[in-house]
């Protein structure tokens, strides 16, 4: 429900009990098709969609450091044209996808060679810490920032 303070405009395709009952006309909604994009998804990547071991990724530790929540960033074919790497928008690679969203981003249409992401369709959602400890020591193995991108397509 919407608080409106000058005018509410209720746009429904069937009969609501609910704007039945408060005695509301209803405008009908057009929506013209021809205006609509050809390819729309949103794509909110986790720790799980990034490769956390990848050789750019400790590399780059202070550039990644330096990365914020929503600042820009490429997506771009891996040398081996199978995957995507994330680079920053200054051109250094700062990761790489996961198998699992290499997979999911192919079935959405983004094939690697195929697919070009454009600039603005990817930003940094956060940085994350990944951190690995040793069950038996109780010792710290793995401890750098990944970033983990957003996408999002409308074309």
């Amino acid at each position: 429900m919407t608080r409106a303070k000058q005018e509410l405009t209720i746009c429904t395709t069937k009969q609501l009990q609910f704007v039945h009952e408060a005695g509301a006309v209803p405008e009908r909604l057009t929506v013209k098709t021809d205006s609509l994009p050809l390819q729309m998804f949103y794509s909110d990547l986790t720790p799980g969609d990034i490769f956390l071991s990848n050789y750019n990724t400790k590399k780059n530790q202070q550039v990644i450091v330096n990365l914020i929540e929503g600042a820009e960033l490429l997506i771009k074919v891996n040398p081996n044209k199978n995957g995507w790497n994330i680079y920053s928008t200054d051109g250094q690679c700062v990761g790489a996808l996961s198998q699992r969203a290499n997979k999911e981003l192919f079935k959405k249409g983004c094939v690697p060679g195929q697919f070009e992401f454009l600039s603005g369709e990817v930003t940094v959602k956060s940085v994350y810490r990944h951190m690995s400890i040793d069950d038996v020591i109780g010792e710290i193995t793995e401890d750098w920032f990944v970033v983990i991108p957003q996408i999002r397509v409308c074309r």
